[in-house]
């Protein structure tokens, strides 16, 4: 009878034993999924140190990391306009440790490119919208002697094909910006692509074409020094940078925007209570006073808005530049 009561005392024990190790287990496998990141977070830009994407997801990914508790690492992968970062990621483990900071350029690239590795609308989950930006239309006044959207609109439909503007290359939303410009105005002109921003600019500077649509941040210094001339910002509304830049909607061409916009996204299937997490430390990044300073002084605006409006918004621009492609007949292989 001794015996028997000692061995069922020794299984209540074991019983109680491995009861309390599979309550451990659970509990540890709970703080497992509540400590997300496990690990340093990497944000993929697809254009070259020292741009303006570089530049934002530098001044944000550090103020988000202290909201993390987790390193947030900007890894620069350029190449086919952002293409290269965009389908590293979607190839990415959708454990959210990998990220992408999609442009305007994702959107204007699913229609411009043939064939596409990855598919922007549906093999990604919007985090949340980062920042905006805007183009503007600047010309040479030693060449080309106008001083509004209006007097170049006159000006090039008096002389037809006699213009010629400058982009960073096909494609571009520097270039399509001018392409949307050519659609609502009808008028004539000569597209002179580039390898880049900045030998666009120095052909516009030296006389070698009249006029380009080119990133304020950029562009500005030039305004300054009288050596170009801004004719309109290609946003809704007046720059904070630049004021006394009018938009080009209100110099004539009601409904004409290209906001050129910058968000962050992660491959399908990350977690919602990490994508949640995520959400919130870019939110609170995006409110301090010295992340916003940082980001206005880099001529972007924060405009951190929900994941659900990131995904409607992205959605419109993919169908809206289709349309602009389309008009432009631009395509790369």
């Amino acid at each position: 009878m001794k015996n028997l009561l000692q061995q069922q005392s020794i299984r209540r024990c074991l019983a109680f034993a491995l009861g309390a190790v599979v309550a451990m287990v659970g509990q540890v496998s709970h703080a497992q999924g509540v400590a997300w990141p496990a690990k340093p977070v990497t944000w993929i830009v697809g254009f070259a140190p020292g741009g303006s994407t570089d530049a934002l997801a530098r001044v944000v990914a550090t103020a988000a990391a202290a909201k993390l508790g987790q390193a947030v690492v900007v890894e620069n992968r350029s190449g086919a306009n952002g293409n290269l970062a965009a389908e590293a990621v979607a190839r990415s483990a959708p454990d959210g440790h990998s990220q992408l900071v999609g442009t305007i350029s994702n959107a204007i690239n699913a229609s411009l490119y043939k064939k596409l590795n990855y598919d922007f609308l549906a093999d990604f989950e919007p985090i949340a919208m980062l920042a905006s930006t805007t183009n503007v239309l600047v010309v040479n006044p030693r060449v080309l002697p106008v001083s509004s959207v209006g007097e170049l609109i006159k000006y090039a439909k008096a002389n037809p094909g006699k213009l010629s503007y400058a982009s960073s290359g096909s494609g571009s939303s520097i270039h399509l910006s001018a392409e949307l410009f050519k659609k609502q105005t009808q008028v004539h002109l000569v597209h002179i692509p580039y390898r880049g921003s900045a030998p666009a600019m120095n052909d516009l500077l030296s006389g070698q074409v009249q006029l380009m649509f080119d990133n304020l941040p950029s562009a500005l210094p030039h305004i300054r020094s009288g050596r170009l001339r801004a004719l309109g910002v290609t946003s809704t509304s007046r720059s904070a940078v630049a004021p006394d830049i009018p938009t080009i909607a209100e110099s004539g061409l009601p409904g004409f925007s290209v906001d050129p916009w910058f968000a962050l996204f992660a491959p399908k299937g990350m977690a919602p209570a990490a994508r949640t997490r995520m959400a919130q430390a870019v939110d609170d990044a995006l409110r301090s006073a010295e992340v916003r300073k940082q980001l206005l002084d880099l001529g972007l605006t924060p405009s951190n808005v929900s994941p659900a409006h990131v995904r409607a918004y992205v959605s419109s621009e993919v169908t809206r530049w289709a349309d602009v492609v389309k008009f432009s007949g631009a395509s790369v292989e």
